[in-house]
């Protein structure tokens, strides 16, 4: 589950491509920052996705992946040429496989490594699904069987792929495009599966091709109502403004609750900032991410932590080097145990267990932080500064960021029930004391 955005360069404030992204998924699901780096490898080599093995490419390029900590693959993710791709699982009409196979995120992680621009990313995308198919749980401590959607986005253009089985459509953004878990693409699609349209007429679920739109006829109207999928999706769209987007308004939005929302007293589906509860409202955002691209250069902003609305983005690049937050594949144990760290920000929320004034005082210092981090990194990036300055801001955001989290926490009181309804109160203790569990078959 997700909300995501991409703003190409007619909608920003210095004409970048802006890609943003809330990964929403099980509360005690850790989320890691992993990089990797360039492999060529022999034309035999196979790789082991997360349930099946594939023929390997010949070379993999530097990526960045924000990904849960059981899974090959990444829900969203940049490599070193500024591609940014995430997926969203969606619910659709076509049965989901159960069988072992490639997921949304295989397929992220594989258009990353193996290809340099959107047009390209989406092309992999599609061979992969015609090749294999998607199947397999996506879940983490409930099964979770979905198909996926996808945004992708270089420094020049974006497309939005949407697939429900084996079916797909392809369409090139123009300027703006939001998704939040459900099909969007109607007739106004670029390109589309070349049975897709009379399938949907053999399913009966139009009459005619002239009747024919591929989220009508493939969406799962229901479980898009009770996700409040185009709420959101409005929500992240009416507050853009054509030629002034900055990335300091992405992550805005990504922090973004309706109006009236408890996020630490009650769970919402209707959140871009989604906060869990009982009662179908089951998933939390776990990590964030917001990329500027120009002339395949990228900036990053990620939280490595859940509730955008408490955590600090900090800046990063791939020209850098590893940091405490973000660390290379051989060392995911302890990029599993940094998200678990900074969780006990959101629980120690749900407690109240921080007095009002440590709170308020916390939020006007991450503030402060965070407009540091946007000058610098903008001055970094406009000058594509070398790996030397890069690494040094990258690293000295997150030593800054441990720093605050630690006077927040020093501050906290021993409070010793969950605040809320007595299912929330329910709900949250269950993942409390399961917090830190892997999931089965985890490495």
């Amino acid at each position: 589950m997700s909300d995501t955005l991409v703003a190409l360069s007619a909608y920003t404030a210095d004409a970048s491509v802006l890609f943003a992204k809330n990964s929403d998924r099980s509360p005690n699901e850790p989320q890691e920052l992993i990089r990797t780096f360039p492999v060529n490898y022999p034309s035999d080599a196979t790789v082991e996705c997360t349930y099946i093995t594939i023929q390997q490419a010949e070379h993999t390029n530097a990526c960045l992946l924000c990904k849960p900590s059981w899974a090959w693959g990444c829900e969203m993710g940049a490599n070193e040429f500024g591609l940014h791709v995430g997926c969203s699982g969606v619910s659709t009409r076509e049965p989901a496989g159960h069988e072992p196979g490639l997921i949304g995120m295989d397929m992220v992680r594989l258009a990353l490594e193996r290809t340099q621009k959107a047009r390209e990313a989406a092309d992999l995308i599609i061979a992969l699904l015609m090749r294999y198919g998607q199947s397999g749980d996506s879940g983490f401590d409930a099964t979770e069987y979905l198909h996926a959607s996808f945004m992708i986005a270089d420094a020049m253009d974006a497309y939005v792929l949407e697939t429900a089985g084996e079916y797909w459509a392809l369409k090139k953004v123009d300027s703006v495009y939001a998704m939040s878990d459900a099909l969007t693409i109607e007739d106004d699609y670029d390109e589309i599966h070349a049975g897709a349209v009379a399938h949907a007429i053999e399913k009966r679920w139009c009459r005619d091709e002239a009747s024919f739109r591929f989220a009508s006829c493939y969406g799962n109207k229901k479980r898009s109502v009770q996700m409040n999928s185009e709420q959101r999706r409005h929500m992240m769209l009416q507050t853009l403004k054509k030629g002034t987007t900055t990335t300091q308004d992405m992550i805005r939005i990504l922090r973004t609750h309706h109006a009236g929302a408890k996020p630490f007293r009650k769970g919402s589906m209707q959140d871009i900032c989604m906060h869990a509860g009982p009662h179908g409202c089951a998933m939390q955002t776990t990590g964030s991410l917001v990329g500027r691209i120009s002339n395949g250069f990228a900036t990053e902003f990620v939280t490595g932590a859940s509730a955008p609305c408490m955590s600090i983005f900090k800046p990063y690049w791939l020209q850098a080097e590893t940091t405490q937050l973000v660390l290379p594949m051989y060392a995911e144990r302890a990029a599993r145990e940094g998200w678990i760290w900074r969780e006990q920000i959101n629980r120690g929320m749900l407690k109240g267990a921080f007095p009002a004034d440590a709170v308020e005082e916390y939020l006007k210092r991450r503030e402060t932080l965070e407009e540091r981090f946007y000058v610098q990194s903008d001055q970094l990036h406009n000058r594509r500064a070398d790996t030397d300055k890069l690494t040094i801001v990258a690293k000295q955001s997150v030593q800054d960021e441990i720093d605050l989290l630690n006077e927040l926490l020093e501050k906290r009181e021993e409070r010793g029930s969950i605040r809320g309804s007595i299912g929330f109160k329910w709900y949250w203790n269950k993942k409390n004391r399961t917090l830190g569990v892997r999931r089965p078959n985890e490495p």
